[in-house]
């Protein structure tokens, strides 16, 4: 009885790890959703919407926190620190959104960018199909 229930936890344990497993993007994906949501906070920060602006920030502060442990497992530490700057920037965008401090915000943004560009600067390359990639020698 005891083996079974030892088999059993076991099973539950492999079939939890294979579900969080499953549910991570790729980077592709993850990327695809940071262009807009990057541009959706520059416009609700222009147009003084500070809970749409809030809402894209916190959007952005997870996307980025989802790259970590991609960036880890390739063992990029600059794009790691770059993913936690802008991860953190999204999250002071949102709390001077939610201030309704669309100057804040906006600096916060502009942080958000800068890390976005060093990032891409060094290691995004394009593919010859046109797509892009990331160049883990950069």
């Amino acid at each position: 009885m005891r083996r079974a229930s030892i088999l059993i936890g076991a099973c539950l344990v492999a079939a939890l790890a294979l579900n969080v497993w499953a549910q991570q993007r790729s980077h592709p994906e993850i990327m695809q959703d940071v262009a807009p949501t990057r541009a959706a906070l520059q416009e609700s920060i222009e147009g003084g919407d500070g809970a749409a602006a809030a809402e894209a920030a916190m959007q952005l502060q997870g996307f980025f926190q989802e790259l970590v442990p991609l960036y880890q497992e390739l063992n990029l530490e600059p794009a790691i620190m770059r993913a936690e700057k802008a991860a953190a920037a999204a999250g002071e965008a949102a709390a001077a959104a939610k201030a309704n401090n669309m100057e804040a915000a906006a600096t916060a943004h502009g942080m958000v960018q800068k890390a976005c560009g060093g990032c891409h600067n060094q290691f995004r390359e394009k593919a010859p199909d046109g797509s892009w990639r990331i160049k883990t020698g950069g």
